[in-house]
């Protein structure tokens, strides 16, 4: 009786291991593909509150805007802060990522449209709400933009 009780609470403990080991940690991530200097694309992955990605950046001509497309999970939201790069920024020298110029909050499913001064932006996207998604920026002309 004893063995088959042992056998029994030893079987059903190696179940629960093996249930536990089973769940699969979320693992986060958040890419921002700037290959071009008019458009950028942001692939969320439950990224977490805080988690932000920097890098890239985008160019605005006399007359353009920015157009904001986002296809991001409930509750997920994501600050877009445009950081200004100065005409004659040194290579050496990373600009102040402190002091953003223009920032835009996403959320949900939508698309919004904003104008910013003609110039050369950095991009970096914190985000403030659990986000799996993604989130598209565009550079077009202001006309073109939905709702301005």
């Amino acid at each position: 009786m004893f063995k088959r009780t042992t056998v029994f609470v030893a079987a059903v403990m190696a179940v629960m291991m093996l249930a536990a080991g089973c769940g699969k940690a979320e693992k986060s991530s958040i890419t921002m593909d700037t290959s071009n200097e008019k458009s950028a694309v942001i692939e969320l992955s439950n990224a977490k509150e805080d988690e932000f990605v920097q890098g890239g950046y985008i160019s605005v001509a006399d007359g353009e805007g920015i157009e904001v497309v986002s296809d991001l999970n409930d509750g997920g939201k994501v600050l877009i802060s445009f950081i200004a790069v100065e005409e004659n920024q040194s290579m050496d020298e990373l600009p102040d990522t402190d002091s953003s110029k223009y920032e835009m909050m996403i959320s949900g499913s939508a698309a919004q449209g904003a104008t910013l001064e003609p110039g050369e932006y950095d991009l970096k996207i914190t985000v403030q709400g659990k986000a799996t998604g993604t989130v598209t920026l565009n550079v077009t002309p202001v006309e073109n933009i939905t709702g301005m």
